[in-house]
This record gives structure tokens, C-alpha cells and sequence, in this order.
């Protein structure tokens, strides 16, 4: 980001996962760590029964003390990765014949996660230039630390929210989310509830009303994961297209994640966002349908046909969109297809006119 310190664009961020207030950590080594909501820690079970009963002190376990205490717990040394098998860490070689020693392990606190959209609605740096917020994001990505599971639908839906906001606030500029994610949800979604696996469903809604709001916010995708991960590609992908952004940006998690992030941010700021047009807000009433674009290369002028959203750019790749349906909303920016965006940013002198007054040319 230093290269683009002088630069208009603007950003901010917030992390995910937020861990709710009074949790101090996310890995504990005592119920105390945890807070009052967010715990247990992962840490102690009832001793008697056959799986483990989380408890907090003796309390917790039917019996009393004498009977069933509770008592920390560890896992077998030889027992099944996939399947670990549970042991009592009181010394008494619990695990059995061939299963290894009771050994301790690294524990979490079991309730941790915020899945307020509030909270991850309200940005660790908010939006500013890159210039103002350079050193404040180098600092507070220097002092977070990778922790907790993934509750992309309160963080995305808080996201989104915030940059609506922004945007009323700004109606001069082209506002949008960026989403940085393995593309698995692990928390506060209806699978969570439910049982069920309908969480991903859950944030892709999201980022379809993102988008279908009357002050609309896309949604871009970063997907940080090892190659081969076919459901994290699938998911980013699908968010993505619910959010107006045709896919997602990859990145190998196992190379140089660093270079590989600067790269994607500069691929979308100088791809889709560098085609788009905002219209400017007015009181009056624009017939959208007298609308017309003219490119012109350096070298010739065409007419551009309009389409009727993105999905046209198919049929018709030299043509543009509003963001929105101009029969259902007041559309704020045009988007050029695809096609015509790498021309544009291929010609050293391409310039696009906006003319009014004449019937839309239409493709």
C-alpha cells in the first residue's frame, strides 16, 4: 500500500472474529479466561459418564463432588487424530492398553465469538485515504493476532452495514465491502442453530441484499486458503456472485500470502471498481433511458449499447449497465462490461463520454 499512499482511494477494516467482552483470550487455560459468556473453557468434564460433560467447578455435575467431580480432562497419545479419545489428567493412566499416555492439550474457550453485527460494523480503522490510515492499519494488523473460528454472517452483514452508512454520507463515491475469508462459516449462522448446514445460504442473502438495497454495497471476495480446497472455492465464488462481483480472488495460504493480498486488492481497485461511473446525485428527475457512453481508444469512437445488468455482458460484451434496475430503484453509478473495462484500461488514452438528451442505444 506505501506506492498508493498518495493515491484517492480510500479504505478502513475490521477483523474477524471479535470475541465478546470479558473474554480475555481465545485459547484458555482456565474457566476465568473465558468471562462470564464466554466459556466454558474447554478444559474440564463431569469424570463420570461416557463423553465429555463441560463443567465449570463441581456444581455442574449431578451426583456431588464424592461422586461425579468435575476434573480437567486431556487426550490419549496414541489414540485417533480424527477421533481423539478423552482422558481424566489425575496421573491414574486412564487411556488404557495401547493408547499412550493422558497428555494435555491447547483449549479454547467454548462460547467465545461475538455474533453481533454491531460490533463488526464499527471498523478498527474507519474509512479514510490510504495516506491517513497507512500507519494505523500497519499498527493494528501488527498487534492482532490470528485467533477464533469464523462468523462471516454477523461480520459480513456489520460490514456491509457500515459501508452503507458511508456511502449515504458520501453519495460522491463508489463504496463497496471487501471480504477476506476461507470461505467456511463456522459460527453464528442457522447451521449453528439449527443443526443444519444452511449457514453459507445465510451469508450469501446477505450479500445479495447487499446489493439489492436502494443504497447498494457489493461485496468482493478474497478466498485464503491451500490449493485444491474445493467447497472454500466454491463458497468464495458463490459469495461473490451474490455479491455483483462476477467471482472471487485467490490466494495460496501456503506461499506468499503477503504479495499474493497486495496484488488481489490491486487487481479489484484497477479492475471492475476502475469501470465504474457514479452518476451524480440530484434532486430532478433523469429519464435513465436518454442515456448514452461513447469509448473512444485514442484511435476510433464507438457507441456503447446498454444491457440490462451484468448477466447481458454475455450476449453483448461491448455494452453497460446501471448497478441497479432503473424501473425498480434510482440506479447510482453505470458499469461498463467486461470486456470493454480491459480495453479501457489497456488504452493509454481511452476516455468514455456520458451523453444525455438522446434515446439509450440499446444491445
Amino acid at each position: 500500500l506505501v506506492e498508493t499512499r498518495n493515491s484517492d482511494l480510500l479504505l478502513g477494516m475490521q477483523f474477524f472474529p471479535l470475541l465478546k467482552p470479558g473474554v480475555r483470550n481465545f485459547v484458555c487455560t482456565s474457566h476465568a479466561d473465558c468471562g462470564d459468556d464466554g466459556g466454558p473453557c474447554f478444559l474440564s468434564t463431569c469424570r463420570n459418564g461416557t463423553t465429555i460433560q463441560l463443567c465449570r467447578s463441581n456444581a455442574d455435575c449431578p451426583g456431588g463432588p464424592s461422586v461425579n467431580p468435575c476434573v480437567d480432562f486431556g487426550l490419549c497419545s496414541r489414540s485417533d487424530p480424527a477421533a481423539p479419545l478423552a482422558c481424566i489428567l489425575d496421573g491414574a493412566g486412564t487411556c488404557g492398553a495401547g493408547m499412550g499416555t493422558c497428555q494435555n492439550f491447547e483449549r479454547t474457550c467454548t462460547n467465545a465469538t461475538s455474533c453481533d453485527p454491531a460490533r463488526y460494523g464499527t471498523p478498527a480503522v474507519p474509512i479514510a485515504t490510504v495516506g491517513e490510515n497507512l500507519e494505523l492499519i500497519d499498527r493494528v494488523l501488527q498487534e492482532k493476532l490470528p485467533e477464533g473460528l469464523t462468523p462471516t454472517v454477523p461480520a459480513l452483514q456489520g460490514s456491509i452495514d457500515y459501508a452503507r452508512q458511508w456511502a449515504i454520507d458520501h453519495p460522491d463515491q463508489t463504496v463497496a465491502t471487501l471480504l477476506a475469508t476461507d470461505g467456511l462459516p463456522t459460527e453464528c449462522g442457522v447451521q449453528q442453530q439449527t443443526g443444519g448446514t444452511e449457514t453459507i445460504n445465510q451469508v450469501l442473502s446477505i450479500a445479495r441484499e447487499g446489493v439489492d438495497a436502494d443504497v447498494p454495497i457489493r461485496t468482493f471476495v478474497i478466498g485464503v486458503f491451500q490449493p485444491g480446497e474445493q467447497a472454500s472455492i466454491n463458497n468464495t465464488n458463490a459469495i461473490a456472485q451474490a455479491g455483483g462481483t462476477q467471482q472471487a480472488s485467490f490466494i495460496d495460504s501456503t506461499g506468499e500470502v503477503e504479495q499474493q493480498f497486495l496484488d488481489a486488492l490491486r487487481a479489484i481497485r484497477s479492475g471492475q471498481l476502475a469501470c465504474e461511473f457514479k452518476i451524480p446525485q440530484t434532486d430532478a428527475q433523469l429519464d435513465y433511458f436518454r442515456v448514452n457512453l461513447e469509448f473512444d481508444d485514442g484511435a476510433t469512437t464507438r457507441q456503447l449499447g446498454f444491457v440490462r445488468d451484468a448477466a447481458g455482458c454475455a450476449g453483448s460484451p461491448d455494452g453497460w449497465h446501471y448497478d441497479v434496475d432503473p424501473l425498480q430503484r434510482k440506479p447510482t453509478a453505470i458499469q461498463v462490461c467486461p470486456n470493454i473495462c480491459e480495453q479501457v484500461k489497456a488504452a493509454a488514452k481511452g476516455t468514455i463520454s456520458l451523453q444525455l438528451g438522446c434515446q439509450t442505444i440499446l444491445r
